[in-house]
């Protein structure tokens, strides 16, 4: 549809996402694949869809939404954890696969932010410890901070920048 109003498509942002919590041994198969598949499969389809016409384009950019938890493990996060690790190495990969062309792929790995799935945690000891003596900065991120490391993505000043992992996590992951 996007091409058929559009005549074309310059960037896919991978945006969709689930968050699994829990030890292994709550965590049953199907919420570990239903995990998989919506952190890693979805993307992967998506990549693999609008591949044509990413590559037709003259500036043609994937932006995968991924997680610092792809980067740093958690406990109780085996599910989420995995995915992210793997939607981070997707983005690599694929960088890899396209580097000659003009398309360029890269993630965005937000650190905690208030978004609806963080929220009914905000107020837990585990959270507040995290923010208070993790995150550098010592706040919930807010999500228009995300706006500016998107944009630039998605900008031809970016054009010599693949295969990168953008956190945007106030400083959790600096230390």
């Amino acid at each position: 549809m996007t091409v058929e109003i559009f005549g074309g498509l310059d960037i896919l942002v991978n945006n969709a996402g689930i968050n699994v919590r829990g030890p292994i041994e709550s965590v049953d198969r199907d919420e570990f694949e239903h995990s998989l598949s919506v952190n890693v499969t979805g993307p992967w389809l998506m990549c693999r869809t609008a591949r044509d016409h990413l590559l037709a384009s003259e500036q043609g950019r994937v932006i995968n939404i991924a997680s610092t938890f792809g980067l740093v493990a958690a406990p109780d996060r085996t599910a989420y954890t995995a995915a992210k690790g793997a939607l981070i190495q997707l983005t690599k990969a694929l960088a890899l696969e396209w580097a000659t062309t003009s398309t360029t792929v890269n993630a965005i790995a937000p650190g905690p932010f208030l978004t609806e799935m963080n929220i009914p945690f905000q107020d837990t000891d585990h959270a507040r410890r995290v923010i208070d003596e993790e995150v550098a900065m010592g706040r919930w991120g807010e999500l228009h901070e995300i706006q500016g490391a998107a944009l630039y993505l998605a900008s031809a000043a970016s054009s010599y920048v693949t295969g990168t992992v953008l956190t945007v996590d106030g400083g959790w992951t600096a230390h």
